[in-house]
């Protein structure tokens, strides 16, 4: 079966599943994407049914295994998210000039909102606290969520001279990677359709003792399996891109908090810094 048709699959055969098999359907078609980075043991729970009925189903569908399944359907949230096509979708909704830039705050604001209200603030002081007891800081990101990465290893280092920004194309990633130690942290920022190297990299970093800690939009999402902590954030735009500013407002919220343990070094390091930046004759003013 060709991956792409599968939710439709899904519900045009829905009327043929038994009682149970409809319960897994309800809960792929509900929520595809947390379903798609799902084990069998954890979509069994979520749709409160028997493994054996998931694998019947993928076998009612054509396919071979869970496994089989399972792949299918990362291909077609892939192919469902691909950018052109999420513009296709929001097209008309674009083409409404006149109330356009009120919807699209609404929307942002709307994405910060849930955000903050899902948040966990234990795990938050948890995190802070160990930022501030790190040998070294690394702060993961890719492509649209880089800028996000880069913006909190750089308050970091302002902070307490320890932040570390990588790309997970950086050509000395292996090198990197090699030098995590338990004393570090590893934050990961990464949203769908869920780059490969970042995912990798939580997993090399937890095996090398780091604290891993997943920004990302679901506790399901590839990277949380190797994660000490998730925090997640919402990600929907008006049009065909993933919004980071939700990510950016967790940034302030441990930038703010990491600041507030020790705002007299915080101080002495900003004035040290500020030295070294007259010396560079960096700013016009």
């Amino acid at each position: 079966m060709d991956s792409i048709n599968l939710l439709r699959e899904l519900e045009t055969n829905y009327g043929s599943f038994s009682k149970a098999q409809k319960q897994a359907a309800d809960c792929i078609i509900k929520d595809p994407l947390a379903a798609s980075y799902s084990t069998i043991e954890q979509l069994a729970y979520s749709a409160q049914i028997s493994t054996t009925t998931i694998v019947r189903l993928a076998a009612v569908l054509g396919y071979k295994g869970y496994a089989d399944f399972q792949h299918a359907l990362q291909n077609c949230i892939q192919d469902e998210m691909v950018p052109s096509l999420k513009l296709a979708v929001s097209y008309e909704a674009l083409r409404d000039k006149d109330n356009l830039i009120a919807d699209i705050c609404v929307t942002q604001t709307d994405q910060i909102e849930k955000t903050v209200d899902s948040l966990d603030v234990d795990v938050m002081h948890r995190l802070v606290s160990k930022i501030a007891e790190a040998n070294r800081v690394y702060v993961m990101g890719g492509r649209s969520c880089y800028c996000v990465a880069n913006y909190l290893a750089y308050n970091i280092n302002r902070i307490q001279n320890n932040g570390v920004c990588i790309s997970p194309s950086d050509n000395c990633l292996a090198e990197i990677m090699n030098q995590m130690s338990p004393k570090d942290v590893f934050i990961a920022v990464t949203l769908p359709r869920y780059i490969k190297n970042v995912a990798l990299s939580a997993e090399l970093a937890k095996k090398a003792g780091a604290y891993v800690v997943a920004i990302t939009d679901s506790y399901r999402a590839p990277l949380t399996s190797f994660s000490d902590e998730c925090i997640r954030v919402e990600y929907k735009s008006f049009d065909f891109h993933n919004s980071v500013l939700p990510c950016f407002i967790i940034c302030e919220i441990i930038i703010s908090l990491l600041t507030s343990r020790n705002p007299e070094e915080v101080r002495d390091n900003l004035t040290n810094i500020e030295k070294t930046l007259r010396t560079f004759d960096v700013h016009s003013i």
